[in-house]
């Protein structure tokens, strides 16, 4: 699982605490090497792709940004789009860019002749120095004296740059701030794919297993380390593991949550074509319906027929882990909590996505979403509605393009796609921002009884009051926009033919946010009738009534349940 050591990036380390308070160091280490404490300003927005902070603590005269992370790190950001870690501390840092100023990208430790082509490297970057410095050696020297700082030879910094740049994701991922793109790495390092790292941790675990029984628990119990082995041992296929396979399977089939792991297990289960596993999968398939009509309708009445079906169904999945489908590494980067490693993979993959690929762009949309990164989600989101081509289908990811945005902490972005989704569904309605004007698709208009008698209906009207208590709850209260979409909502209100609780929740809240007390107590009436009928198993209208004020007090007291 990733982790953020919770260290102020702001507390100087002593170097940098030296710089600040002489100014005569301060000037030095500026000149002539590139390290000036007055240039914190970088030539955009940027944040990390994990939210965590990041302090400016110096830049360069060509743009770069040297960057304070939470766990000491320094990160450079250039201002062409690249950025790496060149440093564990600033005090190293330091080190780096005083000990050997030019800084060369650093080769592999691992290369033959590196020292050797790592001096050659300085000693060219150095030259050039030396034509207006011609006492660098002495100015080194005395700025790492003051500062407290060793001189290290030019091999251990090009070392110590490489393991530094190595590890700039995935805890570092430094993006465009708007755009929220990625810069690019500095320095020509290779990313693995995103299966060595969870396979690796899998492996681990399943030679735990394999060495101690006792472990089997532990590993069977949690989703997580139950995941990882599964996957681990689906590309190390040993006889041994057939015990604890099976009981892998029967806890995979407990838990049925995705048949992509009751499949895995079972196969991997049959391929040993062992007779009496036919019952096992009999039972299997008879704990859930859609584990039989999915996977083991007709279980095979022998081990010879158990091959058989395993080797039919093995090839669900890769020969290899490169062969896999790229969302298997992506789940069971999720469900094993490596949220940094799977947030890098899959802003790399939506920075590379053709713009057209509506599959893939939804796809990634989809990814984010489950990680609750909805800012990511919405960028790809975006990308792929102005993609669509009927109007049902524009109308619709336009609202749900709104969800995102809003969830997002962006309420009038949210807003703007609720118009433009209303625009859609009612192209000239009085009121309505001509601005806003749909392209042309391919249905045209979608009939208003289509939409007002549908599920989307229901889910605009609901998003629209959503939107409408998300820009009331904002610093300057957003006053004018938040009236305009509850203005629009109770509009639709009036409108639609579908209700649920989940509506008049959303009604309640926008209601209450801008100070509407009368219709805020008539939805929570309706929020508790609305949930009672649902309770009961069939749908609430409002033609139904509403409910007393025992039960809406009963239902007030009942924590809030975000949408």
């Amino acid at each position: 699982m990733d982790h953020h050591v919770p260290l102020d990036p702001a507390a100087p380390g002593r170097a940098l605490a030296l710089l600040r308070s002489r100014p005569d160091l301060a000037a030095r280490a500026a000149f002539p090497f590139r390290f000036d404490i007055a240039r914190t300003r970088h030539v955009e927005e940027v944040r990390l792709a994990s939210g965590a902070p990041l302090v400016p603590v110096a830049g360069t005269d060509t743009g770069g940004t040297y960057f304070a992370c939470p766990d000491g790190a320094v990160l450079y950001a250039d201002s062409e789009g690249g950025a790496a870690v060149i440093a564990a501390s600033v005090d190293e840092a330091l080190e780096l860019l005083v000990g050997m100023p030019g800084c060369p990208p650093p080769p592999d430790p691992a290369t033959p002749g590196f020292a050797e082509t790592v001096a050659a490297g300085a000693a060219e970057a150095e030259a050039e120095i030396r034509e207006y410095v011609p006492d660098l050696d002495e100015q080194r020297s005395t700025l790492l004296a003051d500062l407290g700082l060793a001189q290290r030879p030019p091999a251990e910094l090009a070392a110590r740059l490489h393991r530094a740049a190595a590890a700039t994701e995935p805890e570092h991922l430094l993006l465009n701030a708007v755009e929220l793109c990625a810069y690019q790495p500095l320095f020509a390092h290779e990313r693995p794919p995103l299966w060595e790292p969870l396979l690796a941790e899998g492996r681990t675990r399943l030679a735990l297993v394999r060495s101690d029984r006792s472990a089997w628990e532990a590993v069977l119990a949690d989703t997580a380390r139950r995941w990882s082995v599964l996957h681990a041992a689906h590309f190390d296929r040993q006889e041994g593991d057939l015990p604890f396979l099976r009981l892998l399977l029967v806890r995979e089939a407990e838990e049925f949550s995705m048949h992509e792991g009751v499949r895995r297990a079972a196969v991997l289960v049959a391929g040993h074509g062992r007779d009496e596993d036919v019952a096992l999968l009999e039972r299997i398939r008879d704990t859930d319906s859609d584990i039989a009509r999915m996977l083991l309708e007709d279980v095979p009445a022998d081990g010879d027929g158990l091959r058989r079906w395993a080797a039919g169904h093995d090839g669900f999945f890769g020969a290899t882990p490169d062969e896999e489908h790229w969302t298997t590494w992506t789940e069971l980067a999720r469900r094993t909590g490596r949220t940094e490693l799977l947030r890098a993979e899959l802003i790399h993959r939506l920075d590379a996505t053709a713009p057209w690929d509506a599959a893939g762009l939804g796809v990634l949309a989809t990814q984010f979403e489950l990680m609750e990164d909805f800012a990511q989600a919405a960028r790809a989101h975006r990308m792929r509605t102005v993609l669509q081509e009927t109007a049902w289908d524009l109308a619709s990811d336009w609202r749900d393009q709104a969800a995102l945005d809003r969830q997002a902490g962006n309420p009038v972005a949210a807003w703007d796609a609720l118009r433009r989704c209303m625009e859609v569904l009612e192209p000239g309605r009085p009121g309505a921002d001509a601005a806003m004007a749909a392209p042309a698709v391919q249905d045209g208009d979608i009939p208003a009884a289509r939409w007002r008698g549908y599920g989307l209906g229901r889910m605009v009207a609901e998003e629209h009051f959503e939107v409408a208590a998300a820009l009331a709850a904002t610093a300057d209260g957003a006053g004018a926009t938040a009236r305009a979409a509850y203005d629009t909502a109770l509009w639709l209100l009036g409108e639609i033919t579908m209700f649920d609780s989940d509506l008049y929740r959303a009604a309640r809240a926008a209601a209450r946010s801008l100070g509407d007390v009368e219709r805020a107590e008539e939805f929570a009436r309706r929020h508790a009738r609305a949930l009672r009928c649902e309770d009961d198993g069939y749908s609430y209208h409002p033609d139904d009534g509403d409910d007393d004020e025992e039960a809406v007090a009963e239902v007030e007291g009942q924590p809030e349940v975000p949408s």
